[in-house]
Formats: C-alpha cells, sequence, structure tokens
C-alpha cells in the first residue's frame, strides 16, 4: 500500500500546477486508447439495439 501512495505522490507531481488547484481549475484533455474506444463504441450499440430508439421514456409511478 505505500508504494502506491508514493506512486501516486509521484505522479500528482507531475501535473501542472494550474489542473490541480480547486478553484478554477484548467481544463486536462484525456483520451480513450484506440481499442478501448472499439469496445466502448460496440458495447453503446448493442445497448441501443437492446433498448431500441423508438422506445418511449418510462414514466415514474
Amino acid at each position: 500500500l505505500s508504494e502506491l501512495r508514493e506512486r501516486a505522490r509521484r505522479q500528482l507531481t507531475s501535473l501542472w500546477p494550474g489542473v490541480k488547484r480547486f478553484d478554477n481549475p484548467h481544463a486536462y484533455p484525456v483520451g480513450l486508447e484506440e481499442r478501448l474506444h472499439r469496445r466502448r463504441t460496440k458495447m453503446i450499440l448493442a445497448a441501443r439495439r437492446i433498448s431500441g430508439p423508438s422506445d418511449p421514456p418510462q414514466e415514474e409511478a
């Protein structure tokens, strides 16, 4: 556990101060690795096929 804490501490020091501040932080751009992006897209498309685009929203009882 102490090794993980130290690794996290080292990684945090590599971030710009502007993205670490709590008041008005800068945006930190991130992305998905290509294989993960493809997997995510396939899952979204599969979920859309299951629910269908014409299904009306369910009203709460």
